[in-house]
């Protein structure tokens, strides 16, 4: 079996540019792309002091993402994909900015990455989820 799935994941490899075969995983006969579990509630802190809670609704076939935000008082609309590798998502305050956020995962889980603001891209920040690591899932 496991020959056959390397067979299948190099013809995939070829047709989808996949960069590396841990990012396929065979599934009840059907090829998926492995992701992190970003559901739940989870803080990040940005290096401009900013704490942003968010409460993630996933789904755990597609990656997607929606829920909720909030900072301090304002509260917003969270939306993005999730990978194995990296995670992708805006928030929507409610005072009409957008964050736009891009995350990588270090090899335990963990989460940083890189924040603008959609509406004035030179307010821009680094960020870290210090106290949670996401776990792998199919």
């Amino acid at each position: 079996m496991a020959r056959n799935f390397r067979e299948l994941t190099l013809c995939f490899r070829q047709r989808a540019h996949v960069e590396s075969e841990v990012d396929i995983i065979r599934s009840g006969g059907t090829l998926i792309m492995a992701h992190r579990d970003l559901g739940g509630s989870w803080e990040l802190v940005q290096s401009s002091g900013h704490r942003v809670r968010s409460q993630v609704d996933l789904n755990t076939t597609t990656g997607h993402m929606n829920g909720q935000s909030r900072e301090g008082h304002q509260v917003g609309t969270f939306e993005g994909t999730t990978s194995d590798t990296e995670c992708r998502f805006t928030i929507h305050r409610g005072n009409g900015h957008i964050g736009n956020y891009h995350g990588t995962f270090d090899s335990l889980g963990f989460l940083s990455g890189f924040v603008f603001d959609q509406t004035n891209p030179t307010s821009q920040a680094t960020w870290v989820v210090p106290d949670k690591h996401f776990i792998r899932i199919p």
